[in-house]
């Protein structure tokens, strides 16, 4: 059925059928710009979180203290990612978090490898409460300081026991010839500190000393039984 319609000033036959199959087709384009539009920003979302993500892991997986300092690369990289405020605020909470744990842990391993007193080191002690104590310190971290905690008092246990026994084989020595040669090849080639070395060094020297005055044959012994003999 057609009816006369307004257009222009002038009634003319319209087709309201048409008109609403025309205005029915606009409708179900927009639906589909919308679905379209929001399958869009879905995929964004997604593609941003896998962003977050792929990120969070690497700082959470990253030890190199150098690399998490404040503009450095991977604070770069956070600054310079297609993320929003939000994400980049956490990353950069999760950075500072772990360049400071990072931080801890130089600190504890540095110490450490300087320690020299055995007791610091021993289970229940001072390091071994200071690492179990660190809370922002992860467990794969403190299970590393605590077997380079074990390694180091293994290393002085070991050191002072050769160092004694260098010493006490030294002063039990009563060949001059093997205490002018053989312990001062001995010393040289040995692994203690410089410090040590000049410790052995200078009680060998003390026990030749004392050896020339006691053995016969040497020179300071003769010098002190001539002057024995003089002096009756």
């Amino acid at each position: 059925m057609k009816a006369k319609c307004k257009i222009n000033n002038k009634y003319q036959n319209c087709d309201y059928q048409k008109q609403v199959i025309k205005s029915s087709k606009l409708t179900k384009d927009d639906e589909i710009l919308e679905f379209f539009l929001s399958g869009v920003a879905s995929i964004q979302y997604q593609q941003s979180d896998n962003v977050f993500d792929r990120l969070k892991k690497k700082i959470q997986e990253m030890f190199d203290l150098d690399k998490l300092k404040e503009d450095r690369s991977l604070d770069k990289e956070i600054q310079n990612l297609n993320l929003n405020k939000k994400q980049k605020s956490k990353l950069q909470t999760l950075r500072i978090n772990q360049e400071r744990m990072i931080i801890r842990y130089n600190e504890i391993k540095d110490r450490i490898k300087e320690e020299t007193e055995i007791d610091q080191l021993r289970d229940f002690q001072f390091w071994y409460i200071q690492i179990t104590g660190s809370q922002n310190l992860i467990e794969k971290l403190k299970e590393e300081l605590q077997k380079k905690r074990k390694d180091r008092l293994d290393f002085l246990v070991n050191y002072i026991a050769e160092f004694n026994r260098f010493s006490n084989e030294i002063q039990e020595e009563t060949d001059l010839e093997r205490l002018k040669d053989f312990w001062i090849k001995e010393i040289t080639k040995s692994k203690f500190t410089d410090k040590d070395k000049q410790k052995l060094d200078e009680l060998r020297e003390e026990h030749i000393r004392k050896l020339e005055q006691t053995q016969p044959g040497t020179n300071d012994f003769n010098r002190i039984n001539k002057g024995i003999h003089d002096e009756k």
